[in-house]
């Protein structure tokens, strides 16, 4: 795949994928989802040694990874997929 504006590779490497090219992850969460896990950022900033948001996000993005690992395939990396994980559905207000 070539890159996008959404893969910084690694090394200015143009040739194929790479485990170690940088991708975009974008999703959607609830507002006040968003806004809470803001407002704790700031204690986790200061107490925690994050630099930004994204920080804690990429760790629990990797912890939720190996946990997945350990539960479902002997703490091993899952076999490469071929296809993209689903996109998802928008988020819908249930009430």
């Amino acid at each position: 795949m070539p890159s996008t504006p959404y893969t910084r590779r690694r090394d200015g490497d143009t040739g194929a994928e790479h485990p170690d090219d940088i991708v975009k992850v974008t999703f959607e969460v609830r507002r006040g989802d968003r806004d809470k896990f803001n407002n704790a950022f700031a204690a986790a900033m200061l107490n925690e040694g994050y630099v930004t948001p994204k920080d804690i996000l990429v760790r629990i993005y990797m912890d939720e990874t190996k946990r997945l690992e350990d539960t479902y395939n002997n703490g091993q990396p899952f076999p490469q997929r071929q296809k993209q994980a689903p996109r998802g559905r928008p988020i819908r207000r249930t009430e």
